[in-house]
């Protein structure tokens, strides 16, 4: 009897060993690196605009911050109209937008970078991390949106959205930069623009109309291509002559020396 209850003790001893060395040595929670698990991630960054900023810093800064426009300063602001979209960018204050549907909409104008080309669907959370990467909050506080269906913008499907089906605005645009004002707050730099758009089909779905006629008019002069005769109109500012569709007051920040910018508000009438 006394030899089988030392071998039960034996036995138990082993097993509370073994139990205590399989065990993590350190109970610590996991490192997070600051970030919340929670929160939306990507891999996206939004396009550089180190052109326009290197056509600035060639400029002179006049009064009250304003920055006198060169021609490669109107060119390069025409280009990050281009590559941001400026059409389909929803009305913004510091994240808070006029429509959340829009401003997902956007989103997935701008996924694959390239116009005209979209995603069969994009998840959700990467949907909203990319906003965080092109529009600015408050101390990088970002508010969750919700998620959802947007009539007329996007559709929900409960994990990723897709784009509304219709049709949209392939015009050729160009945003003539007007005014420029900069002014500095801690380690950002804050840029104010105002730039007109025209709206140009030089694909000729449409029947001609002022714009069309006007560039037709001035490329047959000028002896340049449709393309080109834009260019040469915004460098010399005769494209104010074209009818003007809107306007846009567009505030956008850098942080130290990035050169990639985060969008403050977007104003257009």
């Amino acid at each position: 009897m006394k030899k089988r209850l030392g071998i039960i003790v034996i036995c138990f001893v082993i097993l509370v060993m073994l139990t205590a060395c399989s065990r993590p040595q350190n109970s610590e929670p996991p490192v997070s690196n600051g970030s919340n698990n929670n929160e939306p991630v990507t891999n996206y960054y939004p396009p550089s605009i180190d052109g326009l900023i290197s056509a600035i810093d060639d400029s002179d800064i006049l009064e009250e911050g304003s920055i006198a426009i060169t021609a490669d300063i109107k060119r390069e602001f025409n280009q990050m109209g281009q590559d941001y979209l400026f059409f389909f960018m929803p009305d913004v204050d510091w994240y808070n937008f006029d429509s959340t549907g829009s401003a997902l909409h956007y989103i997935l104008f701008t996924w694959t970078g390239e116009f005209g080309t979209f995603p069969e669907s994009a998840p959700k959370d990467e949907a909203e991390a990319r906003l965080r990467k092109v529009f600015a909050a408050p101390d990088n506080e970002y508010p969750k949106l919700e998620h959802k269906t947007y009539g007329k913008y996007v559709m929900f499907d409960g994990e990723s959205y897709t784009l509304w089906p219709e049709s949209y605005n392939d015009h050729t645009m160009i945003y003539d930069l007007v005014e420029l004002k900069m002014n500095r707050e801690g380690n950002y730099t804050y840029y104010t623009a105002t730039a007109d758009e025209y709206q140009f089909d030089l694909s000729g779905y449409y029947e001609p109309g002022e714009n069309e006629k006007y560039i037709f008019e001035r490329a047959n002069t000028l002896g340049l291509d449709d393309v080109s005769t834009l260019a040469k109109l915004l460098e010399t500012g005769g494209i104010s002559d074209a009818v003007k569709s809107r306007t846009y007051i567009i505030k956008f920040r850098f942080e130290d020396d990035d050169t990639i910018p985060m969008i403050v508000s977007v104003d257009s009438f």
